[in-house]
């Protein structure tokens, strides 16, 4: 963001139910930068690197399989940027309205190394 480079970047994708289409774009996506620091941002009660699968082999996970309420973190009230883009893999189809908190968050050094050891 801004040229800044960041520790770790968190891409959460909804996708419109199917009987939307045709109605507007398909997918918000809320990104989150995290920065390294001695605690975690409240949002690692919620999802943890042990939640985490092989970049190689990475199913989808349905809304019913996963609750995140983010009245219990740290991300509530925030300022965000929005624009209308496309996925960051390809086709890249330009689909996405993607919403980014202006600030960083903080993750501590033990669950970067956790996340890390997913996707070196």
């Amino acid at each position: 963001m801004n040229g800044e480079h960041f520790d770790l970047e968190m891409h959460i994708v909804h996708k419109l139910n199917p009987r939307f289409e045709g109605k507007g774009d398909l997918v918000a996506v809320a990104s989150f930068f995290f920065n390294e620091s001695d605690e975690d941002s409240d949002i690692f009660n919620l999802i943890h690197p042990d939640d985490a699968c092989d970049k190689d082999d990475c199913p989808p996970i349905a809304a019913s399989d996963l609750e995140i309420n983010f009245d219990e973190t740290d991300f509530e009230y925030e300022s965000y940027y929005h624009y209308k883009g496309s996925f960051t893999t390809p086709p890249c189809s330009p689909i996405a309205n993607w919403f980014i908190s202006a600030e960083p968050k903080n993750i501590s050094g033990d669950t970067l190394d956790a996340f890390k050891h997913y996707w070196e």
